[in-house]
């Protein structure tokens, strides 16, 4: 059985590992910013767009939990790559207000653009609490767009040679993109099976 000091240690070091483990989830990882570079087979690409680069940026977040000189900052080490196409797969916003939208406005100032392209999607973070607002949504989408972002809800729009593809699914606690925060992108005038990006930054 164990003594008083022995159950004391343990109640101390769970409380520190919980403490942790707060401070990670706060503080750390929405503050963890990773550029992966893996190749993206495309079936029919067309020669002029070999090589081309496209970023994906998801899950901003602007809000309470991430800062915005951080997401300034990230979006400035981003243009050191000058991708070709760049684009953002959801959850622009953390939402708790209409103040959210106006930080969205402040911080998409200084995004990066594509040089052939911008581009996002909602996700579902961008639809309110309970993910059901679509008034919320449809502001994130008229501020996103204001700040030079074509903005894809339910259609497909071609840049460049490539066409991009957002849909939205059908689940009853919202309506988002149907093919992931990765959306969907193809060569046009090909038949073929549109490959997924992976790639982020």
């Amino acid at each position: 059985m164990p003594t008083r000091r022995q159950a004391l240690k343990s109640l101390l070091a769970a409380g520190a590992g919980t403490l942790l483990t707060g401070f990670y989830t706060w503080r750390i990882e929405p503050h963890w910013l990773e550029f992966t570079a893996p190749a993206l087979p495309i079936s029919g690409l067309p020669s002029a767009l070999e090589g081309r680069t496209l970023a994906q940026l998801s899950d901003l977040h602007v809000g309470p939990e991430v800062d915005n000189a951080y997401i300034v900052h990230s979006f400035q080490r981003l243009q050191e790559h000058a991708p070709d196409f760049i684009v953002i797969t959801g959850d622009w916003i953390s939402y708790r207000g209409q103040q959210q939208l106006e930080q969205l406005r402040h911080v998409l100032e200084h995004l990066p653009h594509g040089r052939l392209g911008t581009l996002g999607i909602l996700g579902n973070h961008d639809y309110g609490r309970s993910w059901s607002m679509t008034d919320v949504a449809k502001q994130v989408d008229q501020v996103a767009s204001e700040a030079g972002v074509t903005m894809l809800r339910n259609r497909v729009v071609t840049l460049a040679g490539l066409q991009f593809i957002e849909a939205e699914r059908g689940r009853k606690s919202w309506r988002g993109p149907a093919i992931g925060q990765a959306g969907c992108l193809r060569s046009c005038g090909q038949n073929q099976r549109p490959s997924r990006r992976q790639d982020k930054g």
